[in-house]
């Protein structure tokens, strides 16, 4: 049994019927987090680049560097690092001079490890 996806579902009929995207956005990173906690990540790759379009679509910097965690630790544990790197490098651009927004500990653990090209330390 599916709980959260189907209170997703219906999540999702009524953001569309109010046209609330921050609302659908919320509700699919906790979905997100949900699918790690059961070890469903893996399975479902090609939808966790739903989350980071619909919450970019938002248009509210905030939302975003808010809400950046869960689609950047789907594609952590996806090994997807070169999205995991540049998603939370547009968070970090988006939060501006923040330094409490700018504390998005997934870029640090990864450029150590990977010494990307391009990597910018805060």
């Amino acid at each position: 049994m599916n709980v959260a996806g189907d209170r997703f579902d219906e999540l999702r009929e009524l953001c569309a019927a109010a046209g609330d995207k921050a609302s659908l956005a919320i509700g699919m990173a906790g979905l997100v987090i949900d699918h790690a906690y059961h070890d469903r990540i893996a399975r479902r790759r090609s939808w966790h680049r739903k989350p980071w379009a619909l919450i970019e679509s938002v248009g509210d910097p905030t939302l975003t560097v808010g809400l950046s965690p869960a689609p950047i630790y789907a594609k952590i544990e996806c090994g997807e690092w070169p999205d995991v790197l540049r998603w939370s490098q547009m968070a970090i651009d988006l939060a501006d001079d923040d330094p409490l927004k700018r504390q998005l500990p997934y870029r640090v653990s990864i450029s150590h490890r990977l010494y990307a090209p391009g990597y910018r330390p805060l």
